[in-house]
């Protein structure tokens, strides 16, 4: 299950799919961003000794960005606080890094055991 709280701290049950949508980003000035021809997300996820980077799908036809995070994505990560950033760089190569340094808690599933 995903749960992203008030601060964009995000837990997921290891294994599980989850969709993060991050269509909602801001100018300077707060009007919303209207995403470009060649525009890129990226979403990094930090653990030790490791990164997971997705770049996320971008549809300009309404203006939504989707993170998709897989089953085979977290399924080997040991259970835990990680840290987590999100990316845009444009296609004039601009970099807004606007969500920094957030956790992200891969958490366990309920252990079912047959017959004991």
């Amino acid at each position: 299950m995903l749960n992203i709280d008030r601060n964009l701290n995000i837990t997921l049950t290891r294994a599980d799919t989850a969709y993060i949508d991050v269509s909602s980003l801001k100018n300077a000035d707060g009007s919303d961003y209207e995403y470009n021809e060649g525009d890129k997300v990226y979403f990094r996820l930090k653990y030790p000794g490791s990164m997971l980077e997705k770049e996320l799908a971008i549809d300009l036809g309404n203006n939504k960005s989707t993170l998709t995070l897989d089953p085979v994505d977290t399924e080997s990560l040991a259970f835990g606080i990680y840290k987590y950033e999100m990316e845009l760089v444009t296609a004039i190569g601009e970099h807004f890094t606007f969500i920094a340094d957030k956790n992200f808690t891969i958490s366990k599933e309920l252990e079912v055991h047959d017959g004991d």
